[in-house]
């Protein structure tokens, strides 16, 4: 087999690790571009595990006199595991308030994986343990609604899921 042949619009096919042909386009091109897609993709996660270290653990709204309090109680913040809540609701003096309505839910914000209802149980006058599992690893968001009379009040808490 006459290599020439094969290679009639390459130049210098045996003599370097490069097959430089027609067009420009070279093998290191390829692994250059290759690399830099995987440093990008590193960059992108590491900044994504700094912002979900930096959440709240915590997030309170006070209005009308009133203090609601959403935080992450769990420690295992797996996929697919149950995820705990407390949302605590009290007067601005810090007493407890009975609510007469309490929900959360969770979503991913700017994802379509769906809204997914937590179940709540009251565990005291004003506090309630809301759980809920996240099915995917991210930043997600729970959304805490109280009604206290007729007012309705909203929390959003932001947590990650590892």
């Amino acid at each position: 087999m006459n290599l020439n042949k094969s290679y009639s619009k390459c130049l210098k096919p045996l003599e370097t690790h490069t097959i430089h042909c027609e067009g420009g386009h070279t093998m290191k091109k390829i692994i250059y571009f290759m690399s830099l897609i995987v440093v990008l993709i590193v960059i992108w996660r590491q900044i994504g595990e700094t912002q979900a270290a930096s959440l709240p653990s915590s997030t309170e709204l006070a209005q009308d006199d009133f203090r609601i309090i959403v935080q992450s109680v769990s420690s295992d913040n797996s996929p697919m595991q149950q995820m705990s809540f407390d949302i605590i609701v009290a007067n601005a003096d810090g007493v407890p308030v009975p609510s007469d309505k309490v929900q959360m839910q969770i979503k991913m914000p700017k994802m379509l994986c769906g809204i997914f209802p937590a179940t709540i149980r009251e565990i005291r006058q004003g506090t309630y343990e809301a759980t809920v599992v996240p099915v995917m690893k991210g930043r997600w968001e729970a959304e805490a609604s109280v009604r206290i009379g007729n007012e309705q009040y909203t929390v959003r808490h932001p947590f990650a899921v590892s």
